[in-house]
């Protein structure tokens, strides 16, 4: 789990914040959740909470975009067949 964040934010060139968010237990589940102020407590500057918090977004815009579903439909064949 811890590795799935480091490789994240490697990924976003914040790799050097990797250890503020193992000593705290953040992991790739808890990012929809962090805030301005979770980021900040966590030490990291303005430009890198704002990319962390826009990159954390379209992970789970994708997510949201998806259209419901339907109702599940079963096909069942006439007493005729």
């Amino acid at each position: 789990m811890a590795n799935d964040i480091d490789q994240w934010l490697k990924g976003l060139d914040l790799d050097k914040y990797v250890d503020a968010f193992t000593e705290n237990e953040v992991g790739l589940q808890d990012l929809p959740h962090l805030t301005d102020d979770d980021l900040k407590a966590l030490g990291l500057p303005l430009g890198p909470r704002r990319r962390l918090l826009a990159a954390a977004a379209a992970l789970v815009e994708p997510i949201r975009a998806r259209p419901p579903m339907g109702p599940l439909r079963v096909h069942r064949p006439s007493a005729g067949n």
